[in-house]
């Protein structure tokens, strides 16, 4: 996940990772909002017929009783910091893990699968998440990085008799 640069990139790996680690039914990442004032499914794994990743604009189509279970426990466990478990009605288990780097909440993994996890599982989980908040907040600072690198060529093709750098 360390490796890896585009945010679509670092949710797709987590994605599969969670997946083959577990062997999840669904995995869906959520992230913040702009606000930061709740988290949002960002991307998602076993949620659709194709067996593919599944991103934000279908995943905000899907009106099934387990997706808005999804979101209840994606926002617990975003705002309380901690990891939320709960069987849906249909009797398969869910868990919503927080993701952190550096004391900061920067999403939650929601995972549902037919069997409750242990607390190997809950571990790994934790680990998976921990992996993916740096890789989704390194994606963010170095799309950041190629903004300002952008902005500075920019800026230098606009001064006069001045050529940007490359």
């Amino acid at each position: 996940l360390l490796g890896v640069h585009t945010l679509e990139e670092i949710l797709e790996t987590a994605l599969e990772a969670v997946e083959t680690a577990l062997q999840v039914d669904r995995a869906v990442i959520f992230l913040p909002d702009a606000r930061n004032h709740e988290v949002v499914p960002l991307a998602g794994l076993g949620v659709g017929d194709t067996g593919k990743i599944v991103w934000r604009e279908e995943l905000q189509r899907i009106s099934e009783d387990w997706m808005e279970q999804a979101s209840v426990i994606a926002d617990r466990a975003f705002r309380e910091g901690r990891a939320i478990v709960d069987l849906a009605p249909d009797g398969k288990a869910c868990a919503g893990v927080p993701m952190f780097r550096l004391g900061e909440g920067v999403g939650v993994i929601f995972v549902q699968k037919f069997q409750p996890l242990n607390e190997e599982e809950m571990q790994t989980l934790t680990g998976l998440a921990t992996q993916a908040a740096v890789g989704v907040s390194d994606a963010g600072i170095y799309g950041e990085g190629e903004h300002w690198e952008k902005a500075m060529k920019g800026l230098g093709d606009l001064l006069p008799g001045e050529k940007a750098k490359e």
